[in-house]
């Protein structure tokens, strides 16, 4: 498993054991993205925060799980039904926006609720994950999501802005990365910096 150590401030989540044991023994190394990785970041499970499914960026398809002898239920090529939680296997690479990272960039150790640790997104790769979201569908609950995860997460002693500000300007998410900290900054982000961010767009 590759990806640096960092000291933030993670909340466990619930990964099903048989997909720990999927990826140990297909020695795979996937990367927890998406609204689970926000859910890691904030430990929170309200409306705005839960997620009932885990995404996982790898090279792995549902075939090679069925192949090493895993069971599945409702299995597509990259969906399956694990335990009764829905995994989610998009193709890669991993990246945000226009820029793809480079390996061990933007991932980090994170603890399960079954004691092992897996790779997520760090915080910071996971603020752009939503930020680019907000710019492909317009979606309110995206910036709510990216407000969180720096809220959560930015007092962190390894919390890094200024690679936040490079990443987000190679991504073309610098607006809206520069829009999000002002709105940060206010100690109360709320409707009017939400409509602007709906806006701003790529930049």
């Amino acid at each position: 498993m590759t990806g640096t150590r960092w000291h933030y401030a993670p909340s466990p989540i619930g990964v099903p054991g048989t997909l720990l044991d999927a990826f140990e023994q297909l020695q795979a190394e996937a990367v927890l993205v998406g609204g689970s990785a926000v859910q890691v970041w904030v430990g929170k499970r309200d409306r705005i925060f839960a997620t009932g499914d885990l995404v996982f960026i790898t090279h792995l398809a549902v075939s090679d799980l069925i192949k090493a002898g895993i069971r599945v239920t409702e299995p597509s090529d990259r969906h399956v039904v694990l335990e009764g939680v829905p995994i989610e296997f998009p193709s890669g690479p991993l990246a945000v926006g226009d820029y793809v990272f480079a390996p061990g960039e933007a991932t980090t150790e994170v603890p399960t609720l079954e004691g092992r640790p897996i790779l997520c997104l760090r915080p910071e790769a996971s603020l752009l994950d939503r930020l680019a979201w907000v710019v492909g569908d317009q979606l309110e609950v995206a910036y709510a999501q990216a407000i969180g995860v720096a809220a959560c997460q930015s007092r962190q002693m390894e919390w890094d802005e200024a690679w936040l500000d490079r990443v987000a300007a190679r991504a073309n998410l610098g607006k809206l990365w520069r829009h999000l900290k002002q709105d940060l900054a206010t100690g109360a982000p709320g409707l009017p910096g939400l409509n602007r961010a709906m806006k701003i767009g790529w930049g």
